[in-house]
């Protein structure tokens, strides 16, 4: 889902004031947090009078696809820009001087991301599959998906029930997709999350962006994996004849 980071409070705020999402401030790989928009850099979009500021992502996107779990939000002092807007900042944040990690030492606060944590499942071929993932701030009502390529791909599991998109979670931790077809090739596929809001209702692919885990599709007992007669997938053949 989409998000802001709203009323932060500080002393002689500035526009080039610049925040950081990271696992620990001051430590951090070149390209930035995995998941979040622009790295995990955020810029003043507002600064009041007040001694609060908002800051936004540097990114056109402000969805959040990061493992759930609790992150630090990192503070790094701009360099002083006569004239200097927000605008002008998200676009070229190395103006300021706040590019690397090691640039974001001063720990602010803790971020919480909320969804559920990686997990891998395996469901048989003709039995009713279940995920169940622990995770952080679980709701009901949240969904997966499973997709054939990537969380980020717009493709979808056609042969599965919905396409591929579970039950509506009871607890957010079970996502039921109902029985397997046996039109689903033995495969290992991504799961892939999504909280219904303000921007979506989990209803199609690109709602689900969060990478939480991955379904391997196995052959029932009596049965063994063989290739398709065009070569192009697997299927499960009897092994008794």
């Amino acid at each position: 889902t989409a998000c802001r980071l709203l009323q932060i409070e500080g002393v002689r705020l500035a526009a080039a004031d610049t925040l950081r999402v990271l696992v620990t401030c001051g430590e951090g790989p070149p390209e930035g947090s995995a998941g979040f928009p622009g790295g995990g850099i955020a810029v003043a979009t507002r600064v009041g009078a007040e001694g609060t500021a908002d800051f936004a992502f540097t990114s056109s996107s402000e969805v959040v696809l990061a493992t759930s779990g609790i992150y630090q939000m990192c503070w790094c002092r701009g360099r002083s820009m006569d004239g200097t807007t927000a605008s002008s900042v998200v676009s070229n944040t190395s103006s300021t001087g706040c590019v690397e990690a090691s640039d974001f030492v001063v720990d602010v606060g803790i971020l919480y991301v909320e969804g559920v944590y990686e997990t891998d499942t395996t469901c048989v071929l003709g039995e009713e599959c279940v995920s169940e993932h622990a995770g952080l701030g679980q709701r009901p009502g949240d969904r997966m998906m499973v997709k054939r390529d990537s969380c980020t791909s717009p493709t979808s599991m056609d042969a599965m029930a919905a396409g591929g998109i579970s039950d509506a979670s009871v607890d957010g931790s079970a996502f039921t997709f109902g029985v397997l077809p046996w039109a689903v090739s033995p495969v290992v596929c991504p799961l892939c999350w999504c909280r219904p809001g303000l921007t979506n209702n989990c209803s199609t692919p690109l709602d689900f962006g969060a990478q939480s885990g991955t379904l391997e599709v196995q052959c029932p007992a009596g049965f063994v994996i063989t290739p398709t007669a065009d070569g192009s997938g697997k299927q499960c053949v009897c092994s008794v004849r």
